[in-house]
């Protein structure tokens, strides 16, 4: 059964399925665009940084993505290699959360660093 993970914003909603390497999202949550993520991997969460105007998305292990627009997403890599349960975004920083404590951080949704 596919998981979807799914994160709502005053300006935006977002979904990743879990299963399928496919980003979602809407601005009326009734008309929806849909993307492929670049690597094919375990999404675990996706969230909307309205600092940024940014989509940032985990998977499980180093696996990570951002894009703009929701349609272009860009690899990037978590610096730990981890069952990633949590994303969160606020104030312009993006932090990811592991089942077992972890939690690297981006001013950006693309560089990131272990704490």
């Amino acid at each position: 059964m596919p998981m979807s993970f799914s994160d709502y914003d005053k300006s935006m909603t977002s979904s990743v399925a879990a299963c399928c390497n496919t980003f979602s999202s809407s601005s009326n949550t009734y008309e929806w665009r849909e993307a492929s993520l670049p690597v094919s991997a375990l999404w675990r969460n996706v969230k909307f940084d309205s600092t940024r105007n940014r989509f940032v998305a985990i998977a499980a292990g180093t696996a990570a993505a951002y894009s703009d627009d929701g349609l272009t997403w860009t690899a990037t890599t978590l610096p730990i290699d981890a069952q990633w349960k949590w994303l969160c975004c606020n104030s312009g920083k993006t932090i990811a959360v592991s089942e077992d404590g972890h939690a690297p951080y981006s001013n950006d949704g693309i560089t990131w660093h272990d704490y």
